[in-house]
């Protein structure tokens, strides 16, 4: 429930921020990786591996992860618990966050 707030919390802040049609675009993207997410945790509370490889593959759509992407991502595995992370799970957000230089 603490990922979903705080996703729903970035949707609302990123969706003041439409200044041209770029970010609409960006946007676009942000919000399908946002609601996304939402739908994993409302099917089982959790998120498994399957389904943030599915978060990642929108944000790969347009052929790369651009920061609002990565922002969201950030979002999503730094509100984790030890309780939501099996070990698949961790490997795979250790691979994002090196991959993706998440962690700056």
């Amino acid at each position: 429930m603490r990922v979903q707030t705080c996703l729903v919390k970035l949707f609302a802040e990123r969706h003041k921020e439409l200044p041209d049609k770029e970010a609409q675009g960006r946007m676009s993207d942000t919000a399908e990786m946002i609601f996304r997410t939402i739908q994993c945790f409302q099917n089982d509370g959790k998120l498994d591996v399957n389904e943030l490889d599915q978060i990642v593959k929108i944000a790969l759509q347009d052929g790369h992860v651009d920061e609002a992407e990565k922002n969201v991502l950030k979002n999503i595995i730094y509100n984790l618990t030890s309780k939501d992370l099996t070990a698949e799970l961790w490997a795979r957000v250790e691979q994002l966050v090196k991959h993706y230089e998440l962690d700056k």
